[in-house]
């Protein structure tokens, strides 16, 4: 789906698009999406990755695509997610007494203090952009939600003192809405680890993917022969 919703919402472009695999490159994330439906085709995939210098983000949907991605490329991380896909069309319940609404950059110090999984600099093309909403109690900034630059949900975290009260989902259950509202497809990426956030989106309805998927942030090998 991160590949299809890409195309969609004509943001990605193929660099690969063959009978047996696409790889979608998607500019605004600068994110790299690789599908095959055999593995014939991996070597050249991966080979046709562009030759920049630097670190980029690859997202490996084959474990035979990976192999090849790791024989190219040294390896910063490999996170294993599986895939969470909203496939109804009806919005879901927010409760009325729950109060969410966008953040703006004012919110920088506070979302970056609280979520470390990306850089200052990209919450802050978040805010800015205008894909952060947070849920407020009494007025304070209770936890927030939002969209990754590539178009998945996440950056979901709500504060400790505020939990099992229903926040979580009716954050998720707004952007969620808000993707519906615009047409999307909404969904995201959870690391195969998070039991809580796995269980999370089968409450709300989101289908889980049997197998897992890869992101990588890899950087091309420095006797990288390119031929």
């Amino acid at each position: 789906m991160d590949m299809i919703e890409s195309l969609r919402r004509g943001r990605g472009e193929f660099i690969y698009n063959e009978e047996g695999g696409v790889t979608v490159w998607d500019a605004d994330a600068d994110v790299y999406m690789l599908a095959a439906f055999e593995e014939a085709p991996a070597k050249e995939m991966v080979k046709e990755l562009p030759y920049e210098k630097g670190m980029r983000q690859i997202i490996v949907h084959q474990e035979f695509l990976l192999r090849k991605i790791k024989e190219r490329f040294r390896i910063e991380e490999i996170m294993p997610v599986k895939h969470a896909v909203y496939t109804q069309k009806v919005p879901l319940f927010i409760p009325k007494d729950i109060e969410i609404r966008p953040l703006g950059i004012e919110y920088l110090e506070e979302v970056t203090g609280h979520y470390h999984m990306v850089s200052e600099d990209y919450i802050s093309e978040q805010l800015l952009g205008g894909k952060l909403a947070g849920a407020f109690v009494e007025g304070r900034l209770a936890g927030f939600a939002g969209e990754h630059k590539e178009g998945s949900l996440g950056i979901l975290e709500v504060y400790e003192k505020y939990r099992r009260r229903g926040l979580a989902a009716s954050l998720e259950a707004y952007m969620i809405n808000r993707h519906l509202a615009n047409g999307f497809t909404p969904y995201g990426d959870v690391l195969t680890d998070n039991e809580a956030s796995l269980r999370l989106q089968e409450k709300l309805g989101l289908c889980i993917s049997k197998d897992e998927l890869y992101w990588v942030i890899a950087e091309e090998r420095c006797n990288e022969s390119h031929v």
